[in-house]
């Protein structure tokens, strides 16, 4: 999200407040082997209109998205849209987070180049924990091969975007 309002011209420091996010997922599909994912963000504060807006960079990137300046027949309409380009950015990076979770990735890699047993001198198995003994055993293992997403941003409405994983 910070690249994002850097990129756009944003106040950095309105990053703090705006990153308040609800994510919600929930079974869905004829026998539940679907995921439905929501992401609201009800106090993002983003703009199209002066401030960072105007720099030569920043306005370049509010042309490439469509979202340059006013929107010449309903005020307040590109920064709607902008907010819903942030929003279903910031989806994307819990889908992967949640994606990276549910495989292992997450705590393979850690486990691999962080905290890994030969980062922890002087510890015998017998004294690690069942999650430095085998970090992924536990762990769910599947997503849904099916996934829907939903982007609710109240009080702008919402929209829905499909995809697949791989």
């Amino acid at each position: 999200m910070t690249a994002i309002f850097l990129a756009t011209g944003q106040d950095p420091a309105q990053n703090v407040g705006s990153s308040n996010c609800i994510t919600l997922m929930e079974e869905t599909g004829e026998k539940g082997e679907d995921l439905y994912m929501t992401c609201t963000m009800p106090s993002i504060e983003v703009g199209t209109v002066g401030g960072g807006t105007v720099l030569p960079p920043q306005s370049a990137s509010l042309k490439i998205l469509g979202l340059n300046g006013p929107h010449l027949e309903n005020p307040g309409e590109n920064a709607r849209e902008l907010a819903r380009v942030i929003c279903g950015s910031v989806l994307g990076g819990e889908l992967s987070l949640m994606s990276a979770l549910s495989a292992g990735h997450l705590v393979k890699s850690h486990m691999k180049h962080n905290r890994s047993s030969n980062n922890l001198s002087g510890v015998g198995e017998e004294n690690k924990s069942p999650l430095q003994q085998n970090p992924v055993d536990s762990l769910p293992t599947a997503i849904s091969k099916n996934l829907t997403m939903g982007i609710d941003l109240e009080p702008f409405g919402s929209f829905s975007i499909g995809c697949k994983t791989v």
